[in-house]
């Protein structure tokens, strides 16, 4: 049985070969302690160091790095199916009524707003779900150095969103083209309701972020609590 300094020199050892969060390095050293009790038990004259020394070679010559890879893309595939997930339940009962009636209400001002009124609009709104992507971003990376050890589990990051080009694309097409001010009413209503689908598609990704950072946030509190003392 190693003792707590063996123990912790197992975790300073992972920390130096490039293994910075706290839940991996947990792995490791309970893989590396059990190995390392094995080949001590079994050879009575072999030292911690040189236990721990071969058992690291066994790892082969990218020492730790496919483990910490496999791990971060294991939760990668899981927060992926997570958030889909939350972004289809938008679209079933009950919040399926929540989401049909914020799509309605964004079609209101294509009832009551002039060409101009209705650009002005969509440009706001757009611009909006921009500066809330920001600031829920923000607010779980602010979340995330508030912790005493970092935690792969935790390093949930929003990937680039294709909402940006779209905005930008909008931008020209409607300052350009004044496609609100056609005398196609049409055209008008067609272009006006792709825009607000797209946008509250956008806006239902973002809660399925925010609500995936949070439970993603109290999981780790509940296996890592150590890696929360003293924090916010």
């Amino acid at each position: 049985m190693l003792t707590n300094e063996q123990v912790d020199l197992l975790f300073d050892f992972c920390e130096r070969h490039h293994v910075h969060h706290y839940d991996v390095q947990l792995e490791l050293v309970d893989h590396l302690a059990n190995a390392i009790e094995e080949k001590m038990n079994a050879d009575d004259r072999l030292t911690f160091e040189a236990a721990l020394t071969s058992v690291h070679a066994s790892f082969g010559v990218l020492g730790f790095a496919p483990v910490v890879y496999s791990r971060a893309g294991a939760l990668y595939k899981h927060y992926a199916k997570l958030e889909r997930k939350i972004f289809f339940s938008y679209f079933t009962w009950p919040k399926a009524a929540m989401t049909v009636c914020l799509f309605l209400l964004l079609m209101l001002p294509l009832r009551f707003c002039t060409g101009d009124q209705l650009a002005m609009f969509t440009q706001t709104f757009l611009i909006s779900l921009l500066i809330l992507q920001i600031y829920f971003s923000k607010k779980s990376r602010k979340r995330v150095k508030k912790q005493k050890k970092h935690l792969l589990l935790t390093q949930v990051v929003y990937h680039e969103s294709w909402f940006t080009a779209f905005l930008v694309i909008q931008y020209f097409s409607l300052n350009r083209y004044d496609v609100y001010n056609s005398t196609n009413h049409v055209k008008v209503v067609i272009v006006y309701s792709v825009m607000m689908l797209i946008s509250l598609l956008f806006f239902v990704s973002l809660l399925g972020y925010r609500e995936m950072t949070n439970q993603t946030h109290e999981l780790a509190k509940k296996l890592y609590p150590e890696a929360f003392e003293f924090a916010d």
